[in-house]
């Protein structure tokens, strides 16, 4: 089946695909047998209990069980004899959950491992299949090139170069960021998020209790969102809460009011300065000029999601850190962003006061911008959920 250029399948087909549950295979089927079943006692023979990390994985997963009262591993055997309450398990239901275990061992034996190497600097703690599919997802993702800018922006001539300098002013930095702190003071009139709980310090709030649920949103969000209409329409609501901006401004304020929507998707919203920093690193990374730029702005963005990861364990802000987004961000984000559109565009894209000009092309600078959300927030989803941990 081919894809739409620039979008990943699960985005597009998602619909489509009937997500697999816990209990799906990602690991061969393991060997196991009962050995032994008698009154509060099971005893299972598995080969892969000689492997320690396995016999570890499975131990652990028994003892999670309510009603396990105690569990001992004889890799020698190799064998593995559980003990538990018949007063709140029954034999029959809990035979059908240990097997189901002995896969499940499996599994997330080996995407601890697989984890290691896509995501250098993570750990998985628990994954379900689901899970480490969009963990193959997001290392493909981060492994890509660098959104095309063509060779032009070296050989380009003096006037583009003037209008790139023009363009990316104090003044429109400025612009940029009064309408900013407009948007996110005024955000749940440009949300198109479902009504959610107060928010925590950290911008987290409950909302997808899974992983699937966030991407059925985003994927629900991205259609009218990415429709010509969506657009225009997601113009009207940035010039009703702003007023009038360089069309610079407005494309990269509609580039982060998408990243925003897409955050709340998995429960995040722009609550705090770190949150309006997240979302421009996320924009930074998608208006990269090549490998080294893209590189680069992913382990910038890494190290602020590391950040924000240990302030939702502690449910705290740290103050110091808080203080607004980098100007020297905001200006080389912009500058990025002009120009790409002018190096794609050339002499057909100029920068209009209230206009917008070349949609097409900004809906495919927009697509570039979602995606990356969409990739980075789900990452950060699993690290506040206890999948993965740094």
């Amino acid at each position: 089946m081919s894809m739409p250029q620039g979008l990943p399948a699960d985005i597009t087909y998602l619909k489509s695909t009937k997500p697999k549950g816990d209990s799906a295979v990602l690991f061969t089927s393991v060997p196991c047998e009962i050995l032994q079943s008698s009154h509060g006692e099971i005893q299972l023979k598995i080969l892969m209990l000689s492997q320690s990390d396995y016999a570890a994985t499975l131990q652990e997963m028994i003892y999670a069980i309510d009603g396990v009262s105690r569990v001992k591993v004889r890799p020698a055997m190799p064998a593995v004899v559980v003990y538990f309450k018949q007063g709140v398990l029954s034999e029959s239901d809990f035979k059908e959950v240990l097997l189901s275990l002995v896969q499940q061992a499996a599994n997330l034996r080996w995407a601890r491992a697989m984890t290691a190497i896509l995501l250098p600097g993570y750990r998985a703690i628990t994954l379900s299949p689901y899970e480490f599919t969009k963990i193959l997802q997001i290392s493909q993702w981060m492994q890509r090139p660098a959104a095309a800018v063509t060779q032009l922006l070296e050989e380009v001539e003096n006037p583009l170069k003037q209008l790139v300098n023009q363009v990316v002013s104090d003044a429109v930095v400025d612009d940029l960021y009064r309408a900013y702190d407009r948007v996110t003071l005024l955000w749940p009139q440009l949300s198109q998020a479902d009504p959610a709980p107060p928010y925590s310090k950290t911008g987290l709030k409950a909302g997808s209790e899974t992983l699937q649920e966030g991407d059925r949103k985003t994927t629900a969000l991205r259609h009218p969102l990415l429709a010509t209409t969506g657009f225009e329409g997601g113009i009207a609501g940035l010039l009703d809460v702003v007023g009038e901006v360089t069309n610079s401004a407005l494309l990269v304020l509609l580039a982060l009011t998408t990243i925003h929507q897409v955050g709340e998707c998995y429960g995040y919203c722009p609550s705090s300065d770190l949150e309006q920093q997240f979302a421009w690193s996320i924009l930074k990374v998608a208006v990269a000029g090549d490998a080294g730029d893209r590189q680069g702005a992913i382990a910038d963005l890494h190290q602020l999601q590391r950040f924000l990861y240990r302030q939702t364990l502690d449910d705290r802000v740290d103050d110091t850190l808080t203080e607004g987004v980098e100007k020297k961000l905001v200006e080389v984000v912009l500058e990025r962003a002009v120009r790409r559109m002018a190096a794609t565009a050339a002499e057909d894209w100029i920068p209009v006061v209230g206009t917008v000009i070349n949609i097409r092309l900004n809906l495919h600078f927009l697509s570039t911008v979602l995606i990356a959300a969409y990739r980075e927030f789900q990452l950060r989803w699993l690290l506040d959920h206890q999948r993965l941990t740094v």
